[in-house]
């Protein structure tokens, strides 16, 4: 079995319940996970893998699912139809998704060798876990599956020491500068700087994250923290957060990352993509904050109505955080 991941680091990270409930029901089965240079790390110790393959840009794609054997099984967990659309010309043994119905508009309906669950980016009713795990189905399984994501530290790291001390944790960074929306998840640096500034009076702060945007940069140097921004691996950076006493992040993969390693406390900060979709429900520690009046199943990012959402609200404010910090006890 192979599964088809071309995906960033918290699109990576999303699937790991599903590795678990795959090997749960396919125990002799081999799980070979193909994913890009950069998220390999989230699965390269996961134990459900029997094999993790590396995979560059459109063309390495292609070649990829050509070279898939007949009677592998292939899911497809990344989104986008162009690669169904190469897997179904390719004659391949399909399982995926239906992302907002382009296959059902084409009228392309389920056969025995290609399987697709509808997939809205519009509405969210649940944690996007939930919707992957839901591919079991294709399988005939319907069993409710532990949704809980999980990232596994190398036997070096899993003999680590805790840091010495309590300290906070801030995630100011989602996506780089060359990624043109990404500035529309990132709650305002200059929000983040104020924070730092109230919350280090009673704890040591730690910022990470990694970015090319220089401007932003300039702006965290003023913070009253230790800017760790492009100096940490995954590694580090998981390590760090599962020992804090509070994470406060943007939608971003560090989000993923800090419920994948269990954090104790988290605050997403979110504008206008959908908390439902990607904020972790497994525990009350895990709080989101939006501006009053969005209704949070909306995901105005996905969908293209970045603009529709901004005209209509704002940002919380550093006030909302440092109160929903005293609802923790910190």
């Amino acid at each position: 079995m192979i599964l088809f991941n071309p995906a960033a680091l918290g699109d990576t990270i999303l699937t790991t319940p599903l590795l678990s409930a795959l090997k749960e029901t396919f125990p002799e089965e081999n799980i070979n996970y193909v994913t890009t240079k950069s998220s390999k790390v989230i699965v390269e110790n996961n134990p459900h893998v029997s094999a993790l393959e590396e995979i560059g840009g459109h063309i390495d794609i292609l070649k990829r699912l050509k070279n898939t054997k007949k009677e592998e099984r292939l899911l497809i967990l990344r989104k986008h139809p162009i690669f169904y659309l190469e897997s179904l010309l390719l004659g391949k043994k399909t399982y995926g998704f239906d992302k907002d119905g382009f296959f059902n508009s084409l009228k392309i309906k389920n056969s025995k060798n290609f399987q697709l669950i509808p997939f809205s980016t519009r509405y969210f009713k649940k944690h996007e876990t939930s919707y992957y795990l839901d591919l079991m189905r294709l399988f005939g399984v319907e069993k409710a599956f532990d949704q809980r994501t999980k990232f596994y530290f190398s036997n070096s790291f899993a003999k680590k020491k805790p840091k010495e001390g309590k300290y906070v944790v801030l995630c100011p960074i989602s996506g780089n500068k060359s990624d043109k929306n990404s500035r529309f998840r990132n709650w305002p640096t200059e929000y983040y700087v104020a924070l730092a500034k109230k919350l280090s009076s009673k704890y040591h702060v730690v910022i990470c994250g990694k970015t090319d945007d220089e401007r932003l940069l300039n702006k965290l140097k003023g913070a009253r923290a230790d800017v760790l921004v492009n100096t940490l691996g995954i590694e580090e950076t998981a390590w760090i957060l599962k020992n804090s006493e509070l994470v406060v992040t943007n939608d971003s993969g560090l989000l993923h990352l800090s419920a994948a390693v269990d954090a104790k406390r988290m605050i997403g900060l979110f504008g206008p993509t959908s908390p439902i979709r990607v904020m972790p429900p497994w525990k009350k520690e895990y709080q989101y904050l939006t501006p009053k009046g969005r209704d949070p199943h909306i995901d105005y990012y996905t969908s293209n109505k970045i603009s529709e959402y901004f005209s209509h609200f704002g940002w919380p404010s550093v006030e909302d955080v440092m109160n929903k910090t005293r609802e923790f006890g910190l």
